[in-house]
C-alpha cells in the first residue's frame, strides 16, 4: 500500500456546550485556532496546542445535543496530550477539582528504557483527558 497515515489531524468531540468545552481546554494551553458559527447545522473550534489538534462541535439541534449529553458511550475514549511536568499538571488539576479517573499517576513500561506516566481526567461531555510525561 503507498498512502499511509501521515500523523493525527485532530480528534473530535461533540459538545453540549462549546464555549464551556473551549474554556476547558484553555486551561490546559489550548487555543482556539479557527471557529464557524452554523455551518451544516454545527459550531465549530477547532482548538491546538503545539501539534495537537481537536475538533469540538456542538449541535445547533437541541434534540441532538440532548442526545450527547445522554450517551454513556460513544465519546472518544481519550484525548492524550504530553506534558513536561506530570506532577505539577496533576496539582493543578487537583486544584480545579477535576477528578482523577485513573489510578492517580500511573506508570507505563510502552517507551521503555524511558519512562511513561501518566493520569486521567474527565471532561465537560464525558471525554477522559489523558496527561502524558515521557522521560528518559
Amino acid at each position: 500500500m503507498s498512502i499511509k497515515a501521515q500523523g493525527l489531524a485532530h480528534v473530535g468531540i461533540p459538545c453540549t456546550d462549546l464555549n464551556k468545552s473551549i474554556t476547558f481546554y484553555q486551561q490546559f494551553g489550548f487555543e482556539v485556532a479557527a471557529r464557524l458559527e452554523g455551518w451544516n447545522g454545527y459550531n465549530i473550534a477547532m482548538i491546538r496546542s503545539g501539534d495537537c489538534t481537536v475538533e469540538l462541535y456542538q449541535s445547533l439541534d437541541a434534540e441532538e445535543r440532548a442526545g450527547i449529553a445522554a450517551r454513556a458511550d460513544g465519546h472518544v475514549d481519550h484525548i492524550a496530550v504530553m506534558v513536561d511536568d506530570l506532577d505539577e499538571m496533576n496539582r493543578y488539576c487537583q486544584e480545579k477539582g477535576y477528578e482523577v479517573v485513573s489510578n492517580g499517576i500511573e506508570s507505563m513500561p510502552i517507551f521503555a528504557p524511558a519512562s511513561c506516566r501518566y493520569f486521567f481526567i474527565t471532561g465537560p461531555d464525558g471525554e477522559r483527558l489523558e496527561f502524558v510525561e515521557v522521560k528518559d
